[in-house]
């Protein structure tokens, strides 16, 4: 089977090495542009992470700071993982956080 796949055109996608002290700093400036930046824009931010662990430990990072996110990943309910994917499709959080 050979099907044909597309990348939409708009996608950024980066890695950034960052020292390990360092990267919580780093991960939290570098969300906070990009968020500022499409802020008024229908354009989201999903962010992959190595762990569930790490995953809602960010969400309640993002929480403290006021920053809305919506988090998917195999320690949630199935309800609630559904109920925070519409919340991300629908643009009330701009930020997906979520397992690889």
């Amino acid at each position: 089977m050979n099907k044909e796949m597309s990348v939409v055109k708009t996608l950024q996608n980066f890695y950034i090495f960052i020292p390990y002290l360092l990267k919580d700093y780093y991960f939290l400036n570098i969300l906070t542009k990009e968020l500022e930046e499409i802020q008024n824009s229908d354009s989201t931010i999903i962010v992959f992470f190595k762990s569930c662990k790490e995953c809602y430990h960010w969400h309640n990072i993002l929480k403290k700071y006021n920053i809305r996110s919506a988090q998917v990943h195999s320690y949630l309910k199935p309800k609630k993982r559904n109920l925070n994917l519409e919340s991300y499709r629908e643009g009330r959080s701009k930020i997906l956080l979520t397992k690889d």
